[in-house]
């Protein structure tokens, strides 16, 4: 759910200003999966 990647990414403290399109969440969530 994109609440639900949301919340994630505002729990990490990422995008607390303002919620990133749909396309940059999934690029965002790409980007944690290569670091992790």
């Amino acid at each position: 759910d994109v609440k639900r990647v949301l919340a994630m990414i505002d729990e990490q403290g990422f995008y607390l200003q303002i919620p990133p399109r749909p396309d940059e969440i999934m690029q965002e969530l790409r980007n944690k999966n290569t670091l992790m």
